[in-house]
This record gives C-alpha cells, structure tokens and sequence, in this order.
C-alpha cells in the first residue's frame, strides 16, 4: 500500500518549511523483534481480511527491531511472523491515533 500527501506547499526562500506528513488513524506502522532461533521467512498481516497482505521478508533473529511497513488497523487485525519451523501469530489492540505503531517481540 502507498500513503500520499496532497502538498501544495511554496517553500520559503530560506528553505525551511515545516510541513507534518500525519499518517491517520486507519494505519499503524508495523516494527518487529525477532528473539527467536531463525529468521523469519514471511510476514502476513490482518490474515483472512479483504486487507491481507504476504510480505516475503526476512527478519534475521539478532533482537535488533525492524520496520517492515504501513498497514491498515482494524480491531480484529492479526499478524503472524513465519519462520521454517513456527508461525508466531499476534492479534494487537490499537489505539487508533494518527501516526500507531506497534513492535511485536517474539519468542
């Protein structure tokens, strides 16, 4: 999914303009943790919604966290990270502001 801004913006000859690029309350920005003993092989967000989405990314397990990307909220969202052996599944509570996010540990 692509979010787009509608700017029509003149900047200012000194260069600085300050313009807040607020995502809604529709959104939430997923980060993830991986303690776990592999790499992810796949991540699928709000599973068996019209909205799912399957992203065939690798999340190594260094417990460092990793943005994977903007996603719609919905308050029966669920979201599984796939490793080869397990599927860690989550189903977070939003709060629906502009601008969520959520880091979603596992183990």
């Amino acid at each position: 999914m692509a979010l787009s801004w509608t700017l029509s913006n003149i900047f200012p000859t000194d260069g600085t303009l300050v313009v807040p690029l607020n995502v809604n309350s529709n959104y939430f920005f997923l980060k993830l943790q991986n303690n776990s003993a592999e790499a992810t092989n796949s991540v699928i967000v709000n599973l068996g919604l019209t909205a799912q989405t399957t992203d065939f990314i690798s999340i190594p397990n260094t417990g460092a966290v990793y943005g994977t990307g903007y996603y719609y909220a919905y308050t029966n969202t669920e979201v599984q990270a796939v490793t080869n052996t397990y599927t860690y599944s989550w189903y977070p509570t939003f709060n629906f502001t502009n601008n969520q996010s959520i880091i979603l540990t596992f183990p």
